[in-house]
């Protein structure tokens, strides 16, 4: 039996997370060193299993530049995008833009001041999370 599969779409202004965040769902552990702010350039794409109630199912997800400067094709990036899971930095509204590029019908979820250093959960439960998100979202 093939495995269902998901586009999964982060987005969010730069230097919030979202490579970090990714780094570690695919290492499956908090322990991976904040080496600094590097720019994605464009977009990048990790395979992700994930197991639940429901059974397994990867999450495609498309890590997206939030510098303006290497944002490339930006709705382009987002087309078959079964959900999105938005970084944003409280007080700041810049979010906006990127939520507005999405489709019309993504369905967002949002990460609020993620702590790179120190993640507010354990990978076991953001990959929880995510699973809910999409079991959610499909039925």
């Amino acid at each position: 039996m093939q495995v269902p599969e998901f586009k999964i779409t982060l987005l969010g202004p730069p230097n919030t997370g979202k490579t970090l965040f990714v780094e570690r769902l695919f290492k499956n552990t908090n322990n991976v060193i904040n080496s600094g702010y590097k720019p994605t350039l464009g977009v990048e794409v990790t395979p992700i299993d994930l197991h639940g109630e429901l059974g397994k199912l990867r999450l495609n997800i498309w890590d997206n530049a939030g510098d303006e400067n290497y944002r490339g094709l930006k709705e382009e990036y987002h087309r078959d995008t079964k959900a999105a899971i938005i970084f944003k930095k409280s007080g700041d509204e810049s979010y906006l833009e990127y939520e507005n590029e999405l489709p019309i019908g993504t369905m967002c979820e949002y990460i609020t001041d993620y702590n790179l250093e120190n993640p507010e959960m354990l990978v076991e439960e953001y990959k929880q999370f995510l699973y809910d998100f999409i079991i959610n979202i499909s039925l």
